[in-house]
């Protein structure tokens, strides 16, 4: 049996993310699988990873993800697969048309509980057309798997399942947390520091965790890990208050482990989120997780974390500061530890074998 995964691109992303961690565990379970991403030239830390784990890598020189040409070269290289594995639109998409006619059989993940072609008329048409190509609709959370049953319909809910993502635990738990020095950042060990990871999109609103920061104390310091287009925003509000001595904006990092290791707290201000992996991540470093009140992340850490009003500063701000009481601090972070035992990627792994046969 050959698989290949199939996504946009490796940019960074919590979809890509998984793939880092999940590909080279399914290899070593005995499939033999490949990736294909819709970019000829692109480097990053995610694909760096999975060279080093010798998983193949195929790239389509495309001017666009979005270019319907891609469909000619995708065809030419999908037919020598048995099992093809996507991940977001619009690779689902052309996916789908390209594997007319063959004798493959087509998976899918959703990744999140909503986007952007559910806020348009025709969005639940495109999305009814390409889904129907796929036998499996795989979800990485129930409120994801929800969303994606109401948005297309009854017709789909046969085909749709959930299947929680999972990281590498033992790596997370065994990696030593890294010297606050080495970051160069002016970082004292009597900080109290604050950690997100995301990418800089609308949906991911680190604007909301910026403000927080801008009303605690001085000791209060944030790193923020991601890049994305609404990085420069970010930059030039933290200047507009002030606290650009206290904002550190960090881009892409090999170390997670040992970066979130190093902090104290874990924020996540998203809008929505489907099964959020940096959250997982940073239970596994024993940190206290808060999350805004919203789909996916509620779910997630409701019996063990801490939520806030989404795109509410000055109650996340507050939930920060009750963390400064030592035993309450303690009681979140261990609750969090002992729930992010319960998201193994070898279980997400051998789950996701059991569709391939």
């Amino acid at each position: 049996m050959k698989c290949l995964h199939i996504i946009n691109s490796l940019a960074g992303g919590g979809a890509e993310k998984l793939l880092v961690e999940l590909l080279p565990v399914i290899k070593k379970l005995g499939v033999n699988i490949d990736l294909l991403v819709f970019c000829n030239k692109e480097q990053s830390t995610y694909s760096s990873a999975l060279d080093a784990a010798a998983i193949k890598i195929i790239r389509i020189n495309a001017s666009s993800v979005y270019n319907p040409f891609v469909v000619f070269k995708l065809r030419s290289i999908i037919k020598r697969y048995d099992v093809l594995h996507v991940h977001l639109f619009p690779a689902q998409l052309w996916v789908a048309i390209a594997s007319r006619g063959l004798r493959v059989k087509l998976i899918t993940t959703e990744h999140r509980a909503t986007n952007k072609r559910r806020t348009i008329f025709l969005g639940k048409y495109v999305d009814r057309f390409y889904y129907s190509f796929y036998s499996v609709i795989v979800n990485v959370s129930n409120d994801t798997m929800k969303s994606t049953i109401k948005w297309l319909g009854k017709k789909f809910e046969s085909k749709n399942i959930e299947i929680s993502n999972g990281i590498n635990l033992d790596f997370y738990q065994k990696t030593k947390a890294i010297e606050r020095s080495t970051l160069k950042l002016n970082l004292h060990n009597d900080d109290k520091i604050v950690v997100m990871i995301a990418s800089f999109t609308e949906q991911k609103d680190q604007s909301t965790l910026i403000k927080a920061i801008h009303l605690l104390s001085d000791k209060y310091k944030l790193l923020l890990l991601g890049v994305g287009s609404k990085q420069q925003e970010c930059i030039s509000l933290a200047q507009m208050l002030g606290i650009t001595n206290r904002v550190f904006f960090l881009g892409f990092q090999s170390n997670i482990a040992g970066l979130l290791k190093m902090c104290d707290i874990f924020v996540l201000s998203s809008l929505c989120e489907g099964m959020p992996l940096s959250i997982i991540e940073a239970m596994a470093c024993s940190l206290p997780v808060i999350g805004s009140n919203v789909n996916g992340i509620k779910e997630l850490i409701w019996d063990c974390g801490i939520l806030f009003e989404q795109g509410n500063e000055k109650d996340l701000a507050q939930k920060i500061k009750a963390l400064e009481n030592v035993v309450y601090y303690n009681e979140v972070a261990e609750k969090c530890k002992k729930l992010s035992s319960k998201y193994d990627i070898l279980e997400t792994a051998k789950k996701y074998i059991n569709l391939y046969i």
